[in-house]
């Protein structure tokens, strides 16, 4: 099933993916344009100066998260992406233990 992408980064969407030793910024993954793009508006200042969500690319999550990433399910049509290996963390931090 296609994936749709949004990027989340607390310093703002315009610094670089190596920001933070590669940590800067999380990866989310949508069953629906329309999913992500809700999530993109709610999350797109968060209470910072800057723009803090956007949509994201495929592309983009391979490059941060590696080419063989894991999607852990956060909510019903809504993922996280990480490097293979770190679901554990990611479930933990979703509590989903």
């Amino acid at each position: 099933m296609k994936k749709y992408y949004a990027e989340y980064c607390r310093w703002g969407v315009n610094v670089s993916y190596e920001s933070m030793n590669g940590n800067a910024f999380d990866f989310y993954a949508f069953d629906s344009k329309k999913k992500r793009d809700a999530w993109v508006e709610d999350h797109e200042w968060d209470g910072y100066p800057n723009r803090t969500a956007g949509t994201s690319t495929r592309r983009a999550v391979e490059h941060c998260c590696g080419k063989n990433f894991s999607l852990v399910e956060a909510d019903e049509g809504v993922w996280v992406c990480c490097r293979k290996g770190l679901e554990y963390i990611v479930e933990m931090e979703l509590g989903n233990e």
